[in-house]
């Protein structure tokens, strides 16, 4: 192998493992968002159950 192909795939082995760092970090950053997005539906969701208990309850003593 001539030392212009081996500094050729050396480079190309870089960008690859730079590559797969940076989908690593884009992979963790989207996780942590949907986990968020999780959290915030499912409180959204108690909030809607329990307004609708209140009105249910309301309702049912009118």
């Amino acid at each position: 192998m001539t030392f212009n192909a081996a500094m050729s795939s050396l480079v190309n082995a870089l960008i690859s493992f730079k590559f797969i760092v940076l989908l690593k970090i884009f992979l963790k950053k989207l996780e942590r968002e949907i986990k968020l997005l999780y959290l915030k539906n499912q409180s959204m969701t108690l909030n809607l159950m329990k307004m609708m208990l209140k009105a249910f309850f309301l309702e049912d003593s009118l």
